[in-house]
């Protein structure tokens, strides 16, 4: 996370080990200055019956505590999420 003018946002960065590339992905402004940040790997099932054997994938979700009373939750599979 960094600040500017009084201004708090996430920055998630993505390195391509091919090209030797290492770039912003997701710029989040954050409404209050972060307490914590967690990265959280969330593997949804693909449906109800067998929820242990229909893993359908892996999202990045992004938990972020500021000093406001909740925890914001981030998809970071989107781009320009609103």
């Amino acid at each position: 996370t960094t600040e500017e003018d009084q201004f708090s946002h996430v920055n998630v960065y993505v390195y391509e080990k091919d090209a030797s590339n290492l770039y912003i992905h997701h710029d989040i402004v954050l409404p209050s200055f972060p307490l914590c940040i967690e990265w959280m790997e969330f593997h949804p099932p693909s449906s109800d019956n067998d929820v242990e054997d229909n893993i359908t994938g892996t999202n990045n979700t992004l938990a972020v505590g500021t000093f406001n009373p909740e925890i914001e939750i981030w998809d970071l599979d989107l781009m320009d999420a609103l």
